[in-house]
């Protein structure tokens, strides 16, 4: 999820300064210790979620410019959202067929020492499409605390996803996301931006 080197290919674009909702909540002092968030800006981010166990095609590819905010821990739980816009709508469009394919096609994927990883996906109303997501690291039929949940959605070029990594034990419902307001304001910005056409 976080590039591991900071050799990455500049943007053809740069995303404008604080158009991520998460910028503005980076620059309060944050109390906890361990806890920073993290700033990457970069065309080729890594991929986000990789619901049967490998990147997908079209996540990074003719992507032309990226921004993703990553809240960080020392017990490696996180909180991102990430902005990617592609060179085309048709390119973004792939970007978020190839990952709900995924959720499907790999809804209960196994994992490693006999675990597996159930994940679900329900279709949402926000920008051209878009969807809620989350995913239970499960040992047989006892769940662990490997919880994913989410929301991803396209407006025109750009893909939008606001995803976090708790340590719950309950599989994760649509009831307990509760960023679909700030999901359908990003989509609002973006519909307004040239940029993202």
């Amino acid at each position: 999820m976080l590039p591991t080197s900071s050799a990455t290919p500049a943007a053809t674009f740069l995303i404008p300064e604080g158009f991520l909702s998460t910028e503005e909540i980076a620059k309060r002092p944050l109390n906890q210790a361990g806890v920073s968030w993290l700033r990457n800006d970069a065309a080729n981010l890594p991929p986000m979620l990789a619901p049967c166990g490998t990147p997908l095609p079209s996540e990074s590819q003719e992507a032309v410019a990226g921004r993703q905010m990553v809240l960080v821990n020392a017990t490696h739980l996180w909180k991102a959202e990430r902005l990617v816009v592609y060179a085309s709508e048709a390119a973004a469009s792939r970007a978020v067929t190839e990952l709900r394919d995924a959720l499907v096609r790999c809804a209960r994927h196994p994992e490693a020492e006999g675990r597996h990883t159930e994940w679900q996906m329900q279709p949402l109303d926000i920008g051209d499409e878009a969807f809620f997501l989350g995913g239970q690291l499960y040992s047989g039929t006892t769940p662990l605390s490997f919880h994913f949940r989410g929301v991803v959605f396209r407006q025109d070029r750009a893909v939008h996803m606001l995803i976090d990594h708790g340590e719950s034990l309950i599989a994760p419902t649509i009831e307990e996301v509760q960023p679909t307001d700030l999901s359908q304001a990003m989509a609002d910005s973006l519909s307004a931006a040239p940029w993202a056409h």
